[in-house]
């Protein structure tokens, strides 16, 4: 499993109630905690336990690079130039990204 180097620090980054700041690493570690408490990928949980009860077949969390994605549209961002160049993402990390949902929106 992965170790999170957020969930190893201990100072922070400002006092308490004086500042605000948002942050996925709760969601990181939210996803790696269902992994290792049901044995599965927090993919196959997501797929079995909210996905498919919900009738949404189409939605899932990415977590493999290597598998290529068909009728899903990536992230783009103008280039200053007149042109438009992909924008990275954090890739697999289930949790606070990846997720895809294809086919199963309309319902909603």
């Amino acid at each position: 499993m992965r170790t999170w180097s957020a969930a190893r620090r201990r100072e922070l980054n400002f006092p308490p109630e004086t500042e605000f700041a948002y942050c996925n690493a709760g969601y990181v570690v939210l996803a790696d905690v269902v992994a290792r408490c049901s044995g599965r990928s927090f993919k196959a949980w997501t797929g079995e336990k909210i996905f498919r009860p919900l009738g949404m077949a189409g939605a899932f969390f990415r977590d493999d690079l290597a598998v290529p994605l068909s009728g899903t549209a990536l992230s783009y961002s103008p280039s200053g130039d007149g042109r438009f160049e992909k924008v990275p993402d954090n890739g697999a990390t289930p949790g606070p990204g990846s997720l895809f949902i294809k086919d199963s929106q309309s319902r909603f």
